[in-house]
C-alpha cells in the first residue's frame, strides 16, 4: 500500500533486469511478459546452485558450500556491468555461468582440477572464447573501428585477460601458499605433467593454460568473423 501507481511494475521490471543480465526486452518494459532464453538459462543455474549450497550446508560440507556461494554471487557480475552501460552478447551470457560453475565450484570446490588433467585446459579454451566474445561487446561501443580492428582488439583482449589470470594465480600461490600453478614444493598434483615433459609441472601447467586460451581465442575469432561478415 506504500507503492505508487505503477510502482509494483517498476520493482518487478528492476528485478527482471537484474536477474536477466540487464538484457530486459523493451516489450517487457512496456508491460509485456517476455522471458527470454538467458533469463531462463541463468536462473536455472542459480536455482541449481542454491540447491547445491543448501545440500552442502545440510551435510556440513562448508568447503564445498563456499565455492558454490561464490559462484552464485558472481553470476550477478553482468548486471553490475550493465550499470556501467556494458551489455554482453548472448554467447557471453551463455558461457559465463558455465565457466564459473566449472572453475569455481567444480574445479576448486569439488577438486575437478586434480581429478581430471583435461579440466583446466577445457576451462581455458572456453575462457578464450568467452573473453573474445566479451571483447565484441566492448568493441560495439566503437563502431568506427571496422571488422579487422574489432577482431584484432578482441583477440588481444582475450590474451591479455588470460595473462592477468595467470598472474593472479601466481600471486595467490605466492601469498596464500595455494597450489593453482603446481610449482609449490609441497604440490602433490602430478596429472598436469605430460609423461615426456622435461619442464617442471608449474611451467608446463601455465603454458598449457595459455596455449589453450590462445586456441580458444583463435576459434572465437574465426567464428565471429563468419558471423560479422554476414
Amino acid at each position: 500500500m506504500f507503492l505508487k501507481a505503477g510502482g509494483l511494475h517498476d520493482y518487478l521490471s528492476l528485478y527482471i533486469y537484474i536477474i536477466s543480465f540487464g538484457h530486459t526486452h523493451d516489450k517487457y518494459m512496456n508491460g509485456g511478459a517476455c522471458l527470454d532464453f538467458l533469463f531462463l538459462y541463468v536462473n536455472l543455474i542459480r536455482i541449481l546452485l542454491i540447491v547445491i549450497i543448501l545440500l552442502h550446508l545440510y551435510r556440513h560440507e562448508y568447503k564445498k558450500a563456499a565455492p558454490a556461494a561464490v559462484t552464485l554471487l558472481f553470476t550477478f557480475l553482468p548486471w553490475l556491468l550493465s550499470l556501467a552501460n556494458i551489455q554482453i552478447n548472448t554467447l557471453t551470457g551463455i558461457l559465463y555461468p558455465v565457466i564459473l560453475l566449472m572453475a569455481v565450484y567444480l574445479g576448486a570446490g569439488c577438486k575437478y582440477y586434480d581429478r581430471f588433467p583435461w579440466w583446466d585446459r577445457v576451462i581455458h579454451f572456453l575462457s578464450g572464447i568467452l573473453f573474445f566474445s566479451f571483447g565484441i561487446s566492448l568493441a560495439g561501443k566503437s563502431p568506427g573501428v571496422g571488422l579487422t580492428g574489432t577482431l584484432i582488439f578482441c583477440f588481444s583482449f582475450s590474451l591479455a585477460l588470460h595473462e592477468i589470470w595467470e598472474v593472479l594465480e601466481f600471486l595467490t600461490d605466492s601469498i596464500f601458499r595455494t597450489d593453482h600453478q603446481h610449482w609449490q614444493k609441497h604440490s602433490t598434483v602430478v596429472n598436469h605433467q605430460p609423461e615426456k615433459a622435461i619442464q617442471p609441472p608449474g611451467l608446463t601447467d601455465t603454458m598449457i593454460d595459455i596455449i589453450s586460451g590462445i586456441i580458444g581465442a583463435a576459434a572465437a575469432c574465426a567464428g565471429w568473423w563468419i558471423v560479422l561478415v554476414r
